[in-house]
């Protein structure tokens, strides 16, 4: 993945340049440099980043098949023929949660607490982060 695919893939999950900052535990800056090109990006953040895509890829397959079902639509109805028959306040809601940092695939990645802090590709390891 290069710097500015990586800045798509961030923007496209609808997350600022802070919060990922804030979750693997860098300056904001650093973040910055790294959608820059400025310095290497790190493996671990980049694997968060693409399981956090696929999550949400799941989610809205799930979300988008259980659309489908509610309004009877089977493979060989055409989804725009259905749609077109109904008014804006008949469409039905489809929501899919944005990630955030109290997702449970964040929350199991440790925080240290004092003292030097290892490097993150350990604290990931460590609890299963990887």
């Amino acid at each position: 993945m290069n710097p500015a695919e990586f800045k798509k893939l961030r923007e496209a999950l609808g997350q600022s340049a802070q919060w990922l900052a804030d979750t693997v535990r860098v300056d904001q800056r650093t973040v910055r440099r790294w959608e820059d090109g400025a310095v290497p990006l790190r493996a671990d953040v980049v694997d968060l980043l693409t399981r956090l895509e696929h999550q949400f890829e799941a989610d809205v397959d799930t979300a988008m098949n259980r659309l489908l079902a509610d309004l009877g639509i089977t493979g060989d109805d055409d989804l725009d023929d259905r749609l077109d028959g109904l008014s804006p306040e008949d469409w039905p809601a489809l929501q899919v949660p944005r990630s955030t940092t109290t997702s449970p695939t964040l929350e199991a990645c440790p925080r240290p607490t004092t003292g030097p802090s290892p490097p993150a590709s350990a604290r990931y390891s460590a609890a299963g982060c990887t």
